[in-house]
C-alpha cells in the first residue's frame, strides 16, 4: 500500500488496529465486552498543594478572631504580620487527609479603662508568634505543642499583674493547651 502518492509504504500510524494486531479474535469482540470498573487499590494516593489557599484562609480567620476578656480589658488581633508554611491534601485509601505546618506572627492589642475617668482608655500592644503549628497540634492535648512567643512592644501603662494574665492566656508561659475561651 502507498500513502497519497508519496511512494512510501504505509506505516500503520493513524490506521485502526486490525483484529490480527489485537491478538486475534473478531473485530467486534472488544466493543461488545463489558467495561471494567476502574481498579481500586487500597494503597493508591494522590496529593494536592493547598498552601496558598490555606495561608489566605488562616489570615482571614485570625483577623476575624473575637476579642477575649482579660481581667477588665479586651485582647484583640490587630494585624497578621506574617503567615508562612505549607499545606496539602492527601487522599489515602479513599480518605482525605489534611497535612499542614504553619508559623504566624500576630500584632495584638490589650485595651482597658484606666483607674479613673481622666485616664480614659488605655492600650498596650504586643507581638504574638506561633511556630510549629502543625496538623498534629490540637487545642485539647499537650502532644505536639506549638512554640508560642510573646513580646510586649508598647506597654508602658500596663502593670505586671495584667502582663502576667495576658501571657498566661495566650500560652506564652508554656501552658498548652491554652485555657478554654482564650
Amino acid at each position: 500500500a502507498k500513502l497519497g502518492g508519496g511512494g512510501a509504504p504505509a506505516s500503520g500510524r493513524g490506521a485502526p488496529p486490525s483484529a490480527a494486531d489485537a491478538g486475534g479474535g473478531a473485530a467486534g469482540d472488544e466493543a461488545s465486552a463489558p467495561a471494567r470498573p476502574p481498579q481500586t487499590d487500597r494503597f493508591v494516593h494522590s496529593e494536592s498543594d493547598l498552601s496558598a489557599v490555606a495561608k489566605e484562609t488562616l489570615k482571614a480567620s485570625l483577623l476575624r478572631t473575637r476579642a477575649i476578656k482579660v481581667g477588665s480589658g479586651l485582647l484583640s488581633v490587630v494585624a497578621v504580620d506574617s503567615c508562612e508554611g505549607e499545606a496539602m491534601k492527601a487522599q489515602i485509601r479513599g480518605d482525605d487527609r489534611f497535612i499542614f505546618d504553619f508559623r504566624f506572627v500576630l500584632k495584638v492589642a490589650l485595651k482597658w479603662m484606666g483607674a479613673n475617668f481622666d485616664a480614659g482608655m488605655q492600650r498596650a500592644e504586643a507581638s504574638l508568634g506561633v511556630h510549629d503549628f502543625a496538623s498534629e497540634s490540637t487545642l485539647t492535648s499537650a502532644g505536639n505543642v506549638p512554640s508560642v512567643t510573646f513580646q510586649w512592644t508598647d506597654a508602658q501603662a500596663l502593670e505586671a499583674r495584667r502582663r502576667a494574665e495576658v501571657e498566661e492566656l495566650v500560652g506564652a508561659r508554656g501552658a498548652w493547651p491554652p485555657p478554654p475561651g482564650s
